[in-house]
């Protein structure tokens, strides 16, 4: 989370799609995310995504665990 928001500083505007609140302190543009199909809508948006440079992720260990909840719901 840190390390993405210091991209800032080399000129790369980032995105961070919050999972776990874990970005609520820094200075930097987010999406909370609260769901796989969250997470899968907020990178479909192109009007979004297309007005920065990074698309960070936070957390993948959060992501992962919404995916597989997804798959188990969806089986």
């Amino acid at each position: 989370s840190t390390l993405a928001a210091l991209l800032k500083t080399v000129g790369i505007n980032p995105l961070i799609l919050d999972l776990d609140g874990g970005t609520k302190h820094l200075d930097v543009s987010r999406v909370d995310v609260s769901s796989w199909a969250m997470l899968r809508a907020a990178l479909k948006k192109k009007e979004l995504v297309s007005q920065f440079n990074a698309i960070v992720v936070d957390d993948l260990t959060k992501a992962e665990e919404y995916c597989c909840t997804h798959i188990v719901q969806t089986i």
